[in-house]
């Protein structure tokens, strides 16, 4: 749940920055550029890597507000916000599941250093 709250909000981001359709969108630098972290953590967490367990808690806090930022700025520019209301109601009800799964979770009694 906590990588779909992030993708969610990234996927916000890149609506925001990067204009055309899909086929153009995926042809942007930018948008790579901020998707590739995003399935390397995704990757990393779903493998139980240290450092992505440790950036699970940070995350599901910034990815409901990066999304929600992205909804304002949207409003401001007087563009249709649907997209951006959907990416914020993902991100926000992911990051609230997975922090509720995350509270008890075997990850949290013991650490991410259990699984490296």
């Amino acid at each position: 749940m906590a990588i779909i709250a992030v993708l969610a909000a990234s996927l916000a981001l890149i609506g925001l920055i990067v204009s055309g359709g899909q086929a153009e969108t995926r042809a942007n630098p930018i948008y790579w550029l901020i998707l590739l972290p995003v399935a390397w953590w995704g990757g990393g967490l779903s493998g139980f890597g240290a450092r992505q367990v440790r950036l699970m808690v940070p995350a599901m806090v910034a990815a409901p507000i990066l999304a929600a930022l992205c909804l304002v700025i949207a409003a401001g520019r007087a563009e249709a916000v649907t997209p951006w209301v959907i990416a914020t109601i993902v991100a926000a009800v992911a990051a609230i599941v997975s922090r509720l799964f995350y509270d008890r979770s075997l990850q949290k009694r013991e650490g991410p250093d259990r699984w490296v």
